[in-house]
């Protein structure tokens, strides 16, 4: 519900805060203390690729749309259809970071 307040004009570090309550709801409905023990030294580097693609004013709106399609399946029950869609918004964003990066780079050089 609260990526659906999101805008063009909403900050990049709150979008980068939602994100983060996301992908954190998503480990305590798992249950599973040890998941969050893993990611918590990577969130350093997840905050960055985050911003990388969260500050592509066109993607915000469809990274919360991709978001709330995980979580329908996921709160559905349906295991199948949640790591289908989270697989599909990892290597999305995955690829826009890498997309990005390598654009930076070349204008850097």
């Amino acid at each position: 519900a609260a990526g659906s307040g999101i805008d063009r004009t909403t900050t990049l570090a709150a979008l980068i805060a939602l994100d983060v309550d996301f992908h954190r709801a998503i480990y305590q409905l798992a249950g599973n203390p040890v998941i969050e023990e893993t990611i918590a030294p990577q969130w350093p580097h997840m905050r960055r690729s985050m911003a990388t693609v969260l500050s592509e004013l066109d993607y915000r709106g469809s990274a919360w749309a991709e978001h709330a399609d995980i979580a329908k399946h996921i709160l559905a029950g349906d295991a199948e259809a949640a790591e289908r869609a989270a697989l599909a918004h990892a290597q999305t964003a995955g690829r826009m970071t890498e997309e990005r990066l390598r654009a930076s780079d070349e204008a850097a050089a």
